[in-house]
């Protein structure tokens, strides 16, 4: 089977929680999904939280469910949080536990990339959700999925 290569989400300055568009997958079975994050702004700490959700169909009625992944891979470039605090500059880390976020309550300097690998993805569709707070928040980023 051929690789597929799904936009989830262009690059842009998202400023509020949200969920982007569907995204219909019924033929993948595995995939990696990539998380760019290019800017940053706000007052206080700005925080950025990115998941993955599947569409299934429970009792008759479709409804999205978060997916964790097997695999995650960050890569920083200058990393200043708490929770990458262990990460010099360049440095991949690859933690093999399974998680939901993608991105887990990311409050560092851009640029950075994220990439969660999916073993074993059963779902109607997919699609990206994210969580912002802080003052006046905006992050930039861009997402893609690439499955086959």
């Amino acid at each position: 089977m051929a690789a597929r290569d799904i936009d989830l989400l262009t690059s842009a300055a998202q400023t509020a929680t949200a969920q982007g568009g569907e995204k219909t997958i019924p033929t993948l079975t595995m995939a990696a999904v990539t998380v760019d994050v290019t800017a940053k702004s706000g007052t206080g700490t700005p925080t950025l939280s990115v998941w993955l959700q599947g569409k299934v169909m429970f009792n008759g009625v479709e409804i999205w469910v978060d997916i964790p992944y097997d695999v995650l891979l960050v890569h920083e470039m200058s990393p200043t949080t708490a929770d990458q605090a262990a990460i010099t500059p360049s440095e991949d880390v690859v933690t093999t536990a399974r998680g939901r976020n993608i991105v887990n309550v990311y409050t560092g300097t851009p640029p950075a990339r994220f990439t969660a690998i999916y073993k074993h993805l059963s779902y109607l569709a997919v699609r990206l959700a994210w969580a912002i707070s802080g003052t006046t928040p905006s992050f930039t980023f861009a997402a893609a999925l690439s499955g086959k």
